[in-house]
């Protein structure tokens, strides 16, 4: 399975549609325009089933991000409040739906300032060399969860440990 897309499928969906494209030009030249737009039809109905049921889980197992999110929250207390850093509209949406609370939007170090208590941070990373996680390296942050992907996106679930006062 090269890709992680299960070809064979693929390509007999491909197989099967061209087959009744062909049913469908022998049908027209025997009986004429009807039974050939029908045949036409079940084979669109069919190549496009097949593309739904290949391509839509690939998509979805490359850039979903909801059983991760699921799973993190988890891991953040009931009693800490959840932050993102730096937040596109991917994060402001699939944080509370997925992990079943809301995230305080944070575009600044200094939203993030030194607390009594440890704070948990989303990062949604959409570059290769991770900046957006590496602008919180001077905050010592800890790796609670991560899921890399430098492809499409990384998302990591840290915590800032809390300073006693």
């Amino acid at each position: 399975m090269a890709l992680g897309l299960p070809w064979a499928w693929a390509l007999l969906g491909g197989a099967v549609t061209v087959a009744v494209a062909c049913g469908a030009l022998a049908l027209e030249r025997a009986r004429g325009v009807g039974p050939c737009l029908a045949a036409l039809a079940a084979g669109a109905l069919l190549a496009l089933s097949v593309g739904a049921a290949v391509f839509v889980p690939w998509v979805d197992a490359q850039k979903g991000l909801g059983r991760f999110l699921t799973e993190s929250a988890r891991k953040v207390p009931r009693d800490r409040p959840v932050f993102v850093y730096r937040p596109d509209e991917t994060a402001r949406g699939a944080i509370p739906f997925y992990g079943g609370r809301l995230a305080t939007p944070v575009y600044a170090l200094d939203g993030l300032a030194p607390a009594a208590e440890d704070r948990y941070v989303y990062v949604i990373d959409k570059h290769a060399d991770l900046r957006l996680l590496r602008e919180l390296d001077p905050l010592h942050p800890e790796v609670v969860a991560a899921l890399e992907r430098p492809r499409t996106r990384s998302i990591h679930l840290l915590r800032l440990p809390g300073t006693p006062r």
